[in-house]
Order: C-alpha cells, then sequence, then structure tokens
C-alpha cells in the first residue's frame, strides 16, 4: 500500500470507512476500550491516530488504530469535559483567581 501524508483526511475515510473529527472520541476496541479520549491527530503511516487520555494535548498519549475510534456523542463530550478541561485550566493558572480546585468525576 503506498504511504500517505498524515494529513490526508480524505485517504483515511475511504481506506477505514471513518469519518473523525478532532476532538473527543470514543475508543471501540483495544486495550482502552470504552474510554474517552482527545483525538489530535494522525501518526505518521496515517493508519494509527494520537489520542490523549489526560488533558487534551498533555504529556502521555498513545496511538490508536483509527478504525477503532468512533466520534463521540454529545454527551460523552460533555463528560470528557467536565473531567479535563477544568485540570487543564487550573494548571494554566486560570482557575487560581477564584481559588478552585479541578473537579474528579
Amino acid at each position: 500500500m503506498p504511504r500517505r501524508k498524515a494529513g490526508d483526511r480524505l485517504a483515511i475515510e475511504k481506506q477505514w470507512g471513518v469519518r473523525l473529527t478532532y476532538g473527543v472520541v470514543h475508543v471501540l476496541r483495544g486495550r482502552h476500550k470504552g474510554r474517552l479520549g482527545y483525538y489530535d491527530n494522525e501518526t505518521d503511516d496515517g493508519n494509527r491516530g494520537i489520542v490523549y487520555f489526560g488533558p487534551p494535548l498533555g504529556l502521555d498519549y498513545v496511538h490508536v488504530w483509527l478504525k477503532w475510534l468512533r466520534n463521540a456523542t454529545a454527551a460523552e463530550r460533555r463528560r470528557f469535559e467536565a473531567q479535563h478541561l477544568n485540570e487543564l485550566a487550573y494548571r494554566r493558572g486560570m482557575l487560581k483567581a477564584f481559588g478552585r480546585r479541578p473537579t474528579r468525576g
């Protein structure tokens, strides 16, 4: 199979039958089955996605096959954001003024 550029989204959709948008995704298979993560980009080979399971664009990420991902529902997105975006804002100092700490869900 010819090698694709990492940003070739049309080829990914044709090959895997998946139309992913960047953001919160649900993992359907594999070691992280059932978890919500933040899908950021494809790997260099174009077959796997870079998924963060903590705050978006944090330090810890994994590579998950694109065919094992689906876009999250609106309820799943809200749940993920409630769990992780407060933590990210706290790290950046945005919530310090209010004296609030991130909540764990």
